[in-house]
């Protein structure tokens, strides 16, 4: 039961990673610097994210950011759980220690006292889950802030004015002089991003 609470599966966290990372896209200040590249003013670069948090080892290691968490979570629901159990229990000692058959006020009483236990639990399960979507969105766009500035001035660089991450529905196919990802992953790799993002410990559910 504890790894139904609010968990993140790689199957899930890869696909959503990849939408996040679509959404990256910058653009610079139209002019031309000098040092390098090819590519006329005001052609588009094209950037793939994916490949760069792969080839830095940061796909990884949001995901096992992200399970580390939500692990915490989950023992802490555990938790939780068994202290509503107790309460439901302690009720039912108290009526069975009155009577043997229990009134229907009695009853009606033990009902509400079990909806209620199950409803504040369904509450924290969803807090736990929301707070995992939220992390996740925010270990994303961390990497996407990181990233953008270099990205910036890698494609600046060439003379391009605006960068477009991959993948996306809507580029048909671009060419290989346009793709500034490899010169990205180059720069990353001498910089700290290929390091795990910061973590933070997952608040009480």
């Amino acid at each position: 039961m504890i790894r139904t609470y609010a968990r993140l599966t790689r199957w899930t966290l890869l696909p959503a990673m990849a939408l996040g990372l679509a959404a990256f896209a910058g653009c610079g200040d139209g002019g031309s610097r000098s040092g390098g590249g090819s590519g006329p003013t005001g052609s588009v670069a094209i950037l793939d994210l994916d490949r760069v948090a792969k080839e830095l080892g940061r796909d990884v290691a949001i995901m096992q950011t992200l399970q580390q968490e939500e692990k915490s979570l989950n023992t802490q629901l555990d938790t939780l759980k068994n202290n509503y159990i107790k309460v439901i229990e302690e009720e039912v000692a108290k009526v069975t220690k009155e009577t043997k058959t229990p009134s229907d006020e009695q009853k009606t009483k033990l009902d509400q006292t079990r909806q209620f236990v199950a409803s504040e639990f369904e509450k924290k399960v969803n807090e736990a889950k929301s707070h995992m979507q939220s992390r996740r969105s925010e270990l994303i766009i961390q990497f996407r802030t990181e990233v953008r500035p270099i990205a910036l001035r890698i494609a600046e660089s060439r003379g391009m004015t605006v960068v477009i991450t991959l993948p996306n529905d809507w580029v048909l196919e671009h060419s290989n002089s346009s793709d500034i990802t490899a010169d990205v992953i180059n720069e990353l790799k001498h910089t700290n991003l290929n390091t795990a993002p910061a973590t933070t410990g997952p608040s009480n559910p």
